[in-house]
């Protein structure tokens, strides 16, 4: 499992190579989240196109970050859901909370990147 960072000017892709988003998971995405945000980088997409399956602790972490993230004038946005963990993230309005993209480039766009 490897969670990997790339720059797209004032937007930071998190890419999170895991199959299963459980809370082996988390402590490695928390500290991404926290060099991040020691940076001030604040306008994230997260890209979970290897993701097939998202657990209670991984989707605390998200709504961490989203409160976070919020605080400090910034923004969440989502690639590469399944279709599974998309009707999953609507059922608990998550949906709400983080808009999902179906590739980079739209959530660039979507930053005006």
């Amino acid at each position: 499992m490897e969670v990997a960072t790339q720059q797209y000017g004032t937007v930071t892709l998190i890419k999170v190579d895991a199959e299963e988003l459980t809370a082996e998971v988390v402590d490695l995405v928390r500290q991404v989240l926290e060099d991040l945000m020691d940076q001030g980088q604040y306008r994230l997409v997260f890209d979970f196109s290897k993701a097939r399956l998202m657990d209670s602790f991984f989707l605390a972490l998200l709504v961490l970050a989203y409160k976070e993230i919020s605080l400090n004038g910034g923004e969440i946005k989502i690639v590469g859901l399944s279709t599974d963990l998309k009707k999953t993230l609507m059922n608990i309005r998550f949906d709400r909370l983080f808009l999902d993209y179906e590739t980079l480039g739209d959530a660039l766009l979507a930053f005006g990147e």
